[in-house]
């Protein structure tokens, strides 16, 4: 499985602390995955996370990719974009958890984009788990385009 992992800084690949898992074979992520980089260590990161057992056709998976991304965000607006690319038309679920580490955003917004449209509002999330330092926000997709992508606006105060 590959990824995309895209910065405005320069993050080299190993300060992104990647960790890949198998969840299908692997659902209490025992087994860590180390990620591989594909080509150039740019702003722009192809990241491939290998199965633990081999796909067969049509065989459903879950993988998950892991990774800090360092002074990504900044104060003010700020969002991040979460695309998927596959082969067939639709995909199952998709799920994407966001983390804040510090101060908390005031708002996030989640905005659908596809080729066929201009973006759309979808919701505004609500923080689903709150531990000291940092603020988690869970976004699960059902029955998506396989070939589509979510932007997340935010808003965090600069004072």
């Amino acid at each position: 499985m590959e990824f995309s992992v895209e910065s405005a800084y320069a993050v080299t690949f190993a300060d992104l602390d990647c960790a890949g898992f198998d969840l299908a074979c692997d659902p209490t992520m025992q087994h860590k995955i180390q990620p591989v980089l594909i080509g150039a260590n740019g702003l722009s990161k192809k990241i491939s996370v290998p199965f633990l057992e081999p796909l067969r056709a049509q065989q459903p998976f879950r993988v998950m990719l892991r990774c800090t991304l360092p002074r990504c965000m900044t104060l003010g607006f700020a969002y991040y974009t979460a695309t998927l690319s596959f082969a067939q038309d639709r995909i199952r679920r998709s799920t994407v958890r966001l983390i804040f580490v510090g101060q908390k955003p005031n708002w996030v917004r989640v905005y659908e984009c596809s080729r066929r449209k201009p973006p759309v509002l979808i919701k505004t999330l609500a923080p689903t788990q709150a531990r000291e330092g940092d603020t988690e926000y869970l976004d699960i997709v059902g029955d998506t385009g396989g070939q589509s992508a979510r932007v997340y606006a935010f808003w965090r105060d600069t004072n």
